[in-house]
């Protein structure tokens, strides 16, 4: 099964996490391959992400513990050249056995990451700074409430070098899921955003039209399955307007969206019987659905990750399955879209 996948840029590549390890392999614009899969390394079963800066393509790769080989789990903060060799590498803790998600953005020449730490009974989300040619230990920061268990993170660049770090909160009231969605700029404390009523929100940011939109999973009424919403934030970070509900979302992957010409796109892992499909939207400057919704499906699969990437203005959807026991190979795809 894939833990993860991702799409990296200048040149592109296909990114992806599996039991064997990490690997990379090029892909021409239309998402065919265009070179040799390398492997990268050990896998990434806590969360995975690439960003691009100056040249060069980090990674950033949380891997859990192996108790049985006594291995502490670790963040792996990597700089690499065009082969994939390592230029640069640094080293961070706490990553535990539950570790589910990672995210990284390009900042001042180096990086900014946050991540999900998975340590058991006590669910974190950390943020970092690592700078190009950063040598030695670098402490990381704690930026969720200790007394709740936090989510997968997101980070998006914003203007001055500012960082908006999102992520979620939840607890049980009367046995059911409640929490909050957060908000961090590096600077200030930590805000409440959105209310949600879900255990896995997985809220998502994405740049659109100078402003920022926030995708997350709910589960609201009437609709009986969690699903997707997306909401503008304001100069404040505060949600601006009621949040637009986008499609289907109930799986335990958060939404992927993406700004490509005129249009977001958003994809979705979700059910659909007893598979697992990725459904694709395109919305407008309103956050309403341009076209119905554009589905990776196939019989038996189980689409269970995906993330987007914008390519000559049509946009490529890399998809990777979960094993079932009735389908033990898996499959990772790239797929080309256009809207007009």
């Amino acid at each position: 099964m894939f833990d993860g996948v991702a799409f990296a840029t200048d040149p592109l590549r296909a990114v992806w996490s599996e039991e064997d390890g990490l690997f990379w392999r090029p892909l021409d614009a239309a998402g065919a391959a265009a070179g040799d899969t390398v492997r990268l390394g050990a896998r990434c079963g806590g969360g995975l992400a690439t960003t691009t800066s100056d040249g060069s393509t980090w990674l950033a790769c949380a891997r859990r513990p192996d108790d049985d080989k006594d291995v502490a789990g670790v963040l792996s903060i990597e700089r690499r050249d065009g082969s994939g060799e390592v230029v640069q590498r640094t080293l961070v803790r706490p990553v535990g056995r539950d570790a589910a998600g990672v995210s990284m953005v390009a900042s001042g020449g180096g990086v900014r990451v946050a991540w999900h730490d998975g340590v058991p009974g006590a669910w974190r989300v950390w943020w970092v700074q690592v700078d190009v040619d950063a040598e030695g230990p670098i402490d990381p920061v704690m930026v969720s409430a200790p007394r709740h268990a936090a989510g997968a993170p997101s980070l998006l660049a914003m203007e001055d070098d500012e960082v908006l770090v999102v992520w979620a909160e939840t607890w049980l009231d009367a046995g059911f899921p409640h929490g909050r969605i957060q908000s961090w700029r590096g600077r200030s404390t930590a805000e409440t955003i959105q209310e949600i009523d879900v255990q896995w929100p997985t809220p998502t940011l994405v740049r659109h039209d100078d402003e920022t939109v926030m995708f997350f999973r709910d589960h609201r009424r009437p609709w009986r399955r969690t699903s997707v919403y997306a909401v503008r934030l304001d100069a404040h970070d505060r949600t601006h307007g009621e949040p637009v509900r986008v499609g289907r979302a109930n799986t335990e992957h958060g939404p992927r969206p993406l700004e490509c010409g005129d249009h977001l796109w958003v994809g979705s892992p979700r059910t659909w019987d007893t598979e697992v499909l990725v459904g694709i939207n395109v919305l407008g400057d309103d956050l309403q659905k341009r076209v119905p919704e554009q589905q990776v499906y196939q019989w038996g699969a189980h689409f269970a990750v995906t993330d987007l990437n914008c390519s000559e203005g049509s946009v490529l959807s890399l998809v990777g399955e979960r094993g079932e026991s009735t389908r033990p190979e898996v499959a990772l795809r790239v797929l080309k879209l256009h809207c007009d």
